[in-house]
């Protein structure tokens, strides 16, 4: 297990190397919360860094809306092209997520789109915050569980 120094290090050399600067937040936030939430791990930080480093914030932001909508999302696998429809970018991201186990797995297309427990810790370990007006009309939010959007 690595020391809070081995790790606050990691931490540094992972937000220098941050080509998105909103994300350098969430860096801090996971090290902050991992000096004093005992359910993070050090193999659960590690893994978060590494979701950090390969995630986009706009990945993260995708991850969020699930993870606000929780058990009230309509969205299901199946409205994927419809999705893809509006945006390219949000579908591929949502296919990437469900890799990671991120989101939940996709069984027979009518199976919902939630955020998995995993992710729900990892939003709220970053501190996850958006600081853009473009939050509100994201396709996810904008459009819960509508086939045709």
């Amino acid at each position: 297990m690595p020391q809070a120094e081995d790790l606050f290090e990691a931490m540094m050399l992972k937000s220098n190397n941050q080509y998105e600067e909103h994300k350098v937040h969430f860096y801090a936030n996971l090290f902050a919360n991992a000096c004093f939430d005992e359910a993070l791990s050090a193999d659960i930080v590690s893994w978060f860094m590494l979701v950090l480093d390969k995630l986009t914030f706009s990945h993260i932001e995708t991850l969020n809306e699930f993870v606000l909508l929780g058990s009230s999302s309509k969205w299901m696998w199946g409205y994927l092209n419809a999705i893809a429809d509006k945006s390219h970018v949000v579908a591929a991201q949502l296919e990437e997520l469900k890799g990671m186990r991120l989101l939940s797995s996709d069984y027979w297309g009518d199976t919902p789109i939630e955020a998995t427990l995993i992710a729900v810790q990892f939003i709220q370990a970053i501190g996850f915050s958006n600081p853009f007006d473009s939050q509100y009309y994201h396709v996810i939010r904008s459009n819960n569980g509508a086939t045709y959007i």
